[in-house]
């Protein structure tokens, strides 16, 4: 069933729903997982990251020069993810790097 506080992005074949903190939040993780592993002219991954981001600011109605959390979602990082969440987030991460390679 489709959440209507979710965001989707797509690039390719890759796509993702979530809701916008977490969208944001895999977005910043595929980002540096591509620098980490010297994945920056994967522009696949690179377009679908700016996918998410553009949701995440359309959402939030931030300009297009603001690619920062929200302060109510800088508040949220600030706290612990619970054990299942980051077992979600880092399994959507894999998929979407595996779907891009």
């Amino acid at each position: 069933m489709k959440d209507e506080n979710n965001i989707n992005a797509r690039e390719h074949h890759l796509y993702i729903e979530a809701d916008p903190y977490r969208m944001k939040l895999i977005s910043e993780a595929i980002r540096e997982k591509m620098e980490k592993h010297m994945l920056e002219d994967d522009t696949t991954l690179s377009d679908f990251c700016y996918n998410m981001e553009t949701s995440y600011q359309s959402y939030n109605n931030l300009s297009e020069d603001d690619w920062d959390f929200t302060k109510e979602d800088g508040k949220n990082l600030d706290s612990n993810l619970t054990e299942v969440e980051a077992k979600v987030i880092i399994q959507n991460i894999k998929s979407a790097i595996k779907k891009s390679e």
